[in-house]
């Protein structure tokens, strides 16, 4: 963007951060999956930092291609701290469908990337749609219902996304810690059952033995994984069956391998989720 616009490189700000962005249907319902018939989205963020009169851009991709048409630059007016939305349309008071697709939002301050995240729009899984039902400054709640599950994340990870019609994702700012949700359909009953199999699924290796947990009064069967995708990550995570949808669920805590151990994302992952 500074490029784009003054064609000299970016200045640093290490003082802007933006957290919690976040996107919304027209009723205000936060999710990241849109029906084929959305004529607008609303991205809501916290930030600190920010100067007036700063120039603000968000950058709108459909399928890798910058739609211009949905491109927003405005001239920064509301504070040095906050929480605002923008609305993500083909034009103020427009009637028109955004286009179906994978969508991703970059969003620059004074030619500075401060943030990014995505959504999808038309996608056909809308018995899938993950919903973000409470977020209170420090965490947002997502609600999958299909699987019994709710997961609670700090406000400066990206939205969870739905990836497949098997396998959710999120993960905090700096993509180093991951939260992996796996579904298998027509699973067996038994929670370390439904572990191997979704390690033989997708093609990860087992870690040792695993043991009987009890998070939040279910129990679930513990274990730890690691696999090599040209990086080695290594996790920690659970299984458990869930009776309603017939479908087990294998939620884990990701990290590389050269970096740090899973186990403290897996203690924090404990706390995060609840049935």
């Amino acid at each position: 963007v500074a490029l784009e616009y003054t064609s000299l490189p970016p200045v640093p700000l290490p003082d802007v951060a933006v957290s919690g962005l976040t996107f919304a249907d027209s009723a205000g319902n936060t999710t990241n999956v849109f029906p084929a018939d959305t004529v607008e989205v609303q991205a809501t963020f916290n930030y600190s930092g920010f100067e007036n009169e700063q120039l603000f851009v968000g950058k709108i991709y459909v399928d890798d291609d910058e739609d211009l048409s949905l491109r927003i630059v405005d001239e920064w007016s509301q504070g040095s701290a906050g929480t605002t939305q923008y609305a993500i349309s083909v034009g103020e008071g427009s009637s028109l469908l955004l286009l179906d697709g994978d969508y991703i939002l970059d969003l620059f301050l004074g030619w500075q990337l401060v943030a990014t995240a995505n959504f999808t729009v038309g996608s056909d899984d809308t018995a899938d749609v993950v919903t973000a039902s409470d977020t209170d400054g420090e965490t947002v709640t997502y609600e999958l219902p299909e699987i019994g599950l709710s997961l609670s994340t700090p406000v400066d990870w990206f939205a969870l996304e739905q990836a497949d019609s098997d396998l959710y994702f999120t993960s905090d700012p700096t993509d180093t810690e991951y939260i992996y949700i796996y579904l298998l359909e027509d699973a067996p009953t038994d929670p370390q059952g439904i572990a191997l199999e979704i390690l033989d699924v997708f093609a990860m290796d087992s870690t040792g033995d695993g043991i009987t947990l009890t998070v939040d009064e279910r129990d679930v069967y513990a274990f730890g994984l690691t696999y090599n995708d040209g990086e080695v990550w290594n996790g920690r995570a659970f299984a458990y069956y869930d009776g309603a949808s017939g479908t087990g669920v294998v939620v884990s805590a990701e990290v590389p391998a050269v970096e740090r151990d899973p186990d403290t994302l897996f203690e924090s992952l404990l706390t995060w989720v609840s049935f």
